[in-house]
């Protein structure tokens, strides 16, 4: 028998984390004038073209890079929490989905740290904010079937591919020499990816937890 949610709104800092790093990247990306990395110069900034990273160079670099680290932790602390109990969920999932998600938050203070100028490790910050959650919407769907959230586990099952191909889809058309010269689509397809990203750990907070009851 289902349980229903008694609502806490202990998932609410994923849902401000994820809309304030959201709005942040739309509107800086019409505010950049270019920056410049290592011994290169971009002269404009495209967000067709280029990553949201390049944001976190240049005169938007204080704004975008305290977006990435403030963001991130308000992101892996809300999701932490509103998963800690949902009601009726196969416990052992649920754990492994909490440290996948969750690892989202942490990627994107990794990117807010280490910029462009130090690749290695943006690109991990990367991988871990958006491979890690995109395998845990997956095993989250999959611990919430037949509980109050089956509605949120429909959505995961779709979250967690996309998320997946996103990275997939940005990584094979990244081209910095391109990016550079605003060309390409790779931008275009980060901030796709980005906004089914955001949005499923939106929907998550929204969730606010819960206890059985």
């Amino acid at each position: 028998m289902e349980t229903t949610a008694q609502r806490t709104y202990g998932g609410l800092p994923a849902v401000v984390g994820a809309a304030a790093f959201t709005l942040t990247w739309f509107v800086l990306g019409f505010v950049s004038d270019g920056y410049r990395m290592w011994d290169i110069t971009v002269d404009s900034y495209s967000s067709i073209a280029q990553p949201i990273s390049g944001l976190g160079l240049g005169s938007t670099a204080p704004v975008m890079n305290a977006a990435f680290v403030i963001g991130g932790i308000l992101v892996s602390a809300g999701v932490w929490t509103a998963m800690s109990r949902w009601p009726g969920a196969d416990r052992r999932p649920v754990m492994w989905a909490r440290w996948l998600v969750s690892a989202s938050g942490a990627g994107m203070a990794m990117c807010g740290i280490f910029t462009l100028e130090s690749i290695l490790l943006h690109t991990l910050g990367f991988l871990l904010a958006a491979v890690l959650p995109g395998i845990g919407f997956i095993v989250a769907a999959r611990a919430l079937r037949g509980t109050v959230h089956r509605r949120l586990a429909g959505w995961l099952w779709f979250a967690g591919p996309a998320t997946l191909a996103g990275v997939a889809g940005y990584m094979a058309t990244f081209n910095a020499v391109d990016a550079g010269n605003n060309v390409g689509v790779a931008g275009l397809i980060e901030r796709v990816l980005l906004v089914v990203l955001m949005g499923s750990i939106a929907a998550i907070g929204l969730t606010g937890g819960g206890s059985d009851r």
